[in-house]
């Protein structure tokens, strides 16, 4: 009976955290949004979010891809020296030839790791945290060259 009692307050417990963090990731996915940057003609989020564990990041991209407000977005937690850089692109940029898996791995090249994933959704890691505004430099980089290479092809027609 006692055993019972413990593991249904602990499936309630687990049910109160998950929303809790869902409440806060959803205001933080907000907040995010409102401070994307404009890179040629389109809207990127480039952010460190404290504490962040790799899930809790993905989920950020996935709500924000959802929503449809942002081509790309890269998140930098830094916790403890080491670095993770999560990285997600718009299906979109995807079909034009770019890949979040490539971009992690330079990324992670730049800051002294490695990286890899997917063509819409990629992690990295870091050792050296001075390197985090040299990879969110980088990141912009490689997506104006896309976005203004876009533009052009689209003037040319």
């Amino acid at each position: 009976e006692r055993t019972k009692s413990l593991l249904g307050e602990i499936k309630e417990l687990k049910g109160e955290l998950a929303a809790l963090r869902k409440k806060g990731g959803g205001s933080s996915v907000e907040s995010l949004l409102r401070d994307a940057r404009v890179v040629g003609n389109e809207r990127i989020v480039v952010s460190t979010v404290e504490g962040m564990k790799p899930d809790g990041m993905r989920g950020m991209i996935d709500a924000m891809m959802k929503q449809g407000k942002v081509a790309a977005v890269l998140l930098v937690a830094d916790s403890d020296g080491r670095q993770i850089y999560m990285i997600g692109l718009r299906d979109d940029l995807v079909k034009k030839g770019m890949d979040a898996g490539k971009i992690a791995r330079e990324l992670g090249a730049l800051c002294g790791g490695g990286g890899g994933g997917k063509g819409h959704l990629a992690q990295a890691g870091g050792a050296d945290p001075s390197k985090i505004p040299d990879a969110s430099k980088r990141f912009e980089d490689i997506l104006a060259a896309v976005i203004a290479g876009d533009r052009r092809s689209h003037e040319e027609g």
